[in-house]
């Protein structure tokens, strides 16, 4: 019984959102989204790329893939965004840095500010001749 409940209050919350949000409005019913993914841009589409993806130019709402909506574009044509808010599929270190917490800019693109740089190396002495 609990896990009804609780699962009746996450779809009675993500209606409550979309509605607010005014991605859908209350008599459009909960079929809402049942076009999107065939290629054809339907009513309350705003694209319609024939898959139901999150990671290209159109996510599987039908709603365009933008900066700032927690959606990394990394597929898409466009592949404009490096990370976008949370979604960070890259580190610090595999961006060439020691260590440190990468985050994202607010233009999507990598804040690299809390990285740690890589030590710089210090060569070996060179040996000098000496005079016998």
């Amino acid at each position: 019984m609990y896990r009804s409940r609780a699962w009746a209050t996450l779809v009675a919350s993500i209606v409550l959102i979309l509605t607010a949000s005014g991605c859908i409005s209350s008599d459009d019913g909960p079929n809402v989204f049942r076009l999107c993914g065939n290629s054809v841009i339907d009513d309350h589409e705003a694209c319609d790329d024939g898959n139901l993806s999150d990671v290209d130019d159109c996510l599987a709402t039908c709603q365009f893939n933008v900066c700032g909506d927690e959606f990394l574009d990394s597929q898409g044509p466009n592949n404009i965004e490096m990370c976008d808010g949370r979604a960070i599929n890259r580190t610090c270190s595999s961006l060439g840095f020691q260590g440190g917490t990468l985050s994202c800019n607010s233009d999507c693109t990598f804040n690299t500010s809390a990285c740690t740089p890589r030590p710089t190396p210090t060569p070996p002495p060179t040996p000098t001749a000496t005079a016998t």
